[in-house]
């Protein structure tokens, strides 16, 4: 891995400080945070704490939801044929799973939902896909997570009398697909004040607008969990919308899940509530792997199971399937990282090997990215093509570099940071030659450089409980909102246990006479002894949250870096 470069943000300067202390009567540390948040007034201060659902946009602001809703209301009053066509993976399953509770809610009877089969289909709209509804007479096809580039599909479907609206959020090409409506905030004719949602809160919004069309008593608040799986699991931005539905969501997903994840929270045992990062890492995989290892309609049929005991038995098989996905993933990290290592100097990685699982690729991809920080694509053959997906480089747009491919490519698609594909066997030369060239030519030089952003230098003394609980206030955290990262100077290690060969708990004091402190740094194990050798005091950055076991609540530090005091 490469060596991080420490980037602190600004500060203010100590009359804003003294000024803002003042208004906020919090200590200087969380006033700072406040301030490199934008946080100016007591009004915003109180709004940032306690994000409230009312200061969502109005939904029918988004280009085509006014035909949307007319012509969903159209179908339920002539009792249509309904599909919901989604995506295998979290954000997909859980847009379907939503839409399709929603609309058996407001009295939809001849519905149904399709998902591709990842190995068979491929992403997006497939022409089995499209077979299907057909072969069942749908008469209004809904795409949820996909379709923004399925111009071939979608003209073929309108040509049987299916009308299509999509409800995604991937980038909107020259040619567009002849949808009835389409609902998607990044079409450059749509004005709608936010960009970043996912696909399943493009959903939601679709269900603010019908339920208040249909005049129905219903909540679409009730749906929030599903939103908060989707927004933590599909890394958009944790701003704006995202954020107050991210807010909102996990107290849902706390207090009052649905079935189906209550049964996966089950799994996890844990005193405190979900936060984004237990989505990621306790729930979103079990979703995946299904979709990964074989077909993703189990994950949409436990979200809409609405008794627990027929969830806990379903959610059995998810995490099954997750365990399977683990090892394979392992195994396929460790080949595809040495295989990277033997490759000729470049700035990207293209790597290709027939019998990788086609489910696990994109997993693979991003922990290249993670080892070698370089844009990386795996893909495995399907039949007798290529497929794969790739990942980005933080502040480098891989869409546009694949984008730049693609007289070479059966088909494509993705946003800045994630991407799918395909290609024949006898143009991957062609193509590996292209991509690197384009990512070199792009490429800045600060792309390059693995930065560890650092909010704020201090002291351990610093960090009291009642600091670390406003900390946690601030949540949820994610893309382009981060957690706060401190940094402190010249500790001095007294200990540490190593786990698993790659995790280290280090023990460590500020001050000769101070308390003795502890942090945890997951995989820097090899990372802590080459510096630790040679060094007697270290500089660490280190995120802080609350924990609590057995009752008593501690104070947690986790390693982010470390390096050498200079």
């Amino acid at each position: 891995m490469k060596q991080k470069q420490w980037v602190y943000q600004p500060l203010p300067s100590r009359e804003t400080l003294q000024s803002l202390g003042t208004v906020f009567k919090t200590s200087t540390m969380i006033t700072t945070l406040l301030w490199q948040r934008g946080i100016r007034t007591l009004a915003q201060a109180k709004a940032f704490f306690n994000p409230s659902l009312g200061d969502l946009h109005d939904p029918f602001l988004m280009k085509d939801m006014d035909k949307a809703v007319a012509r969903i209301g159209e179908a339920l009053a002539r009792d249509e044929s309904i599909c919901v066509y989604g995506d295998y993976d979290v954000d997909g399953t859980t847009s379907v799973a939503l839409l399709y509770h929603a609309l058996q809610q407001l009295g939809a009877k001849r519905l149904s939902f399709y998902l591709p089969d990842r190995h068979k289909e491929g992403y997006g709209v497939s022409a089995q896909g499209i077979a299907h509804a057909i072969e069942k007479k749908v008469t209004l096809l809904i795409c949820v997570d996909c379709g923004t580039r399925a111009v071939t599909h979608l003209t073929h479907a309108k040509t049987h009398g299916i009308d299509t609206i999509i409800c995604d959020h991937h980038e909107v090409g020259a040619n567009r697909p002849p949808a009835f409506a389409m609902l998607n905030p990044k079409r450059p004719d749509d004005d709608y004040p936010f960009k970043g949602l996912s696909a399943c809160g493009i959903v939601f919004k679709l269900v603010q607008a019908l339920f208040q069309a249909q005049k129905s008593p219903l909540n679409p608040d009730d749906y929030l969990d599903l939103v908060a799986l989707s927004i933590a699991a599909d890394i958009v931005p944790m701003v704006e919308e995202n954020r107050l539905l991210m807010y909102h969501g996990l107290d849902k997903l706390n207090t009052d899940p649905r079935p189906g994840i209550w049964a996966l929270k089950q799994g996890r045992k844990q005193e405190m509530p979900f936060s984004v990062s237990d989505v990621v890492f306790g729930l979103a995989p079990f979703i995946n792997a299904v979709g990964r290892m074989s077909h993703a309609t189990p994950a949409v049929e436990l979200l809409l199971t609405e008794e627990r005991t027929t969830a806990e038995k379903k959610a059995m098989l998810l995490q099954e399937e997750n365990r399977s996905r683990k090892q394979l993933d392992e195994e396929t990290t460790h080949e595809a990282l040495a295989m990277a290592a033997q490759g000729p100097p470049s700035e990207t990685i293209v790597l290709y090997k027939e019998g990788w699982p086609k489910g696990i690729v994109g997993i693979v991809a991003a922990r290249c990215v993670e080892h070698y920080h370089r844009p990386t694509i795996i893909l495995t053959k399907v039949g007798n093509m290529l497929t794969g997906s790739g990942r980005s480089i933080p502040g480098y747009n891989l869409y546009d570099a694949v984008h730049h491919c693609a007289p070479l490519l059966q088909r494509y698609g993705g946003h800045a940071q994630a991407v799918g594909l395909t290609i024949a066997h006898q143009d991957l030369p062609s193509f590996i030659q292209q991509f690197e060239e384009k990512v070199a030519n792009t490429l800045l030089p600060h792309h390059k450089i693995v930065k560890q952003t650092i909010d704020l230098g201090t002291s351990l003394s610093e960090l009291t409980p009642t600091n670390c609980r406003l900390i946690a206030r601030m949540a949820p955290f994610g893309p382009a909102y981060r957690q706060p990262v401190f940094a402190t100077t010249g500790v001095t290690v007294h200990d540490y246990h190593i786990y698993q060969g790659k995790h280290i708990k280090i023990f460590f004091k500020e001050k000769d006479d101070g308390p003795l402190w502890d942090a945890i740094g997951f995989y820097m194990a090899e990372q802590f002894q080459q510096i630790h050798t040679n060094h007697s005091r270290l500089d660490i950055a280190y995120k802080v949250s609350l924990d609590k076991y057995r009752g008593v609540e501690r104070i947690q530090l986790t390693l982010k870096d470390l390096s050498a005091t200079t």
